[in-house]
């Protein structure tokens, strides 16, 4: 996954368990960025869907970043990248061909 500094979108990231996959969202504690828990996202059902919007994410240095999400029975972690936003730049118009 990935998001662009300075842009209003969000990401979401799904967990799902191999065995009792209906089970996930029951058993969801806490998440981490980069080693460090974080309360800046939303959860919903559907195995385990858990969103970070760009309030939190538009605060995170450009560079990869690990989320990991604990369980009552584990945990598991998942990279994602934050870019910055590209400058557009526009030439201009000689007349020549």
């Amino acid at each position: 996954s990935c998001f662009i500094l300075k842009n209003k979108g969000s990401l979401d990231f799904v967990f799902r368990k191999t065995v009792n996959d209906y089970k996930t969202y029951d058993r969801f504690v806490k998440v981490e960025i980069d080693d460090k828990e974080i309360r800046s996202y939303k959860v919903k059902k559907g195995s385990l869907i858990i969103t970070l919007d760009s309030s939190y994410l538009n605060k995170l240095s450009a560079g990869i970043h690990t989320m990991k999400v604990f369980f009552t029975d584990g945990s598991c972690s998942t990279p994602f990248i934050v870019e910055k936003k590209q400058e557009s730049y526009s030439l201009p118009v000689t007349g020549i061909n």
